[in-house]
């Protein structure tokens, strides 16, 4: 509760520019990702109640950044999620040019491309504009999450021929004070969540769907987030 920075890993996505966070046919399944609507009402709402700030997806190998979204159960049961800001303002630190969010006060949703060489997709055509700001064509990726004090850095990488790192995209968030859920669900927030203590940390374990909520101590000190990052930048432009 008291963390500074709140960070999900997670596999399938659900709010994404993809085939799989869009519930249509999957062109690497051939099927209907029926799961998705599912985990979206169950784990987004949770990501506003608790104040999450990103949650990292996979699954859909391209590249996929939402705005800073809330999320909540309308009177039906059914998820709304609005985007808490549409603008960003770009700063230069470190040496880096980042688009910025100063306290968007909501969740950002990215998908980080693939680390496979071969097995990569196209944004599809019908994906939510308003809540997905940026959509990339998926290639091979990695990214690194840095957190220095007030500030949260998300660099993402493409690999050269020669595997070389090339900078792609970078945005950040200012964050001065805590945030909670705008809304009161109207009492639908899911009731099967089990919270576990587990060595100081706090695991958000919904049923099988396998999402992990993380939950990142504070500190005076630069701290390496998901990977190990160069300060988040060497001169970033993006390609999007």
């Amino acid at each position: 509760k008291n963390a500074k920075w709140k960070i999900v890993l997670m596999h399938k996505p659900i709010y994404d520019c993809g085939a799989g966070g869009n519930n249509t046919e999957d062109p690497a399944e051939g099927r209907t990702n029926y799961d998705i609507p599912v985990m979206r009402r169950q784990l987004a709402p949770l990501f506003t109640q608790y104040g999450v700030d990103l949650v990292v997806q996979g699954h859909d190998h391209l590249y996929s950044k939402s705005y800073p979204l809330v999320s909540y159960l309308d009177e039906s049961g059914e998820v709304v999620s609005v985007a808490t800001v549409t603008e960003s303002v770009q700063k230069s630190y470190n040496g880096g040019t980042y688009d910025f969010y100063d306290d968007p006060k909501g969740t950002i949703y990215i998908d980080i491309g693939s680390p496979s060489g071969w097995k990569n997709f196209p944004p599809v055509s019908d994906y939510p504009k308003d809540l997905i700001d940026k959509a990339g064509q998926g290639t091979v990726m990695y990214t690194a999450v840095s957190i220095e004090g007030d500030n949260l850095f998300v660099h993402t990488y493409t690999l050269d021929g020669k595997f070389e790192s090339v900078p792609y995209y970078a945005f950040g968030v200012t964050k001065t004070s805590e945030w909670e859920a705008p809304v009161d669900n109207n009492g639908k927030f899911p009731t099967w969540a089990i919270v576990l203590i587990v060595a100081g940390s706090v695991l958000v374990v919904g049923g099988s769907v396998g999402a992990t909520l993380l939950i990142l101590k504070s500190k005076n000190k630069k701290t390496a987030a998901n990977t190990s990052s160069e300060n988040a930048s060497d001169g970033s432009e993006s390609n999007l």
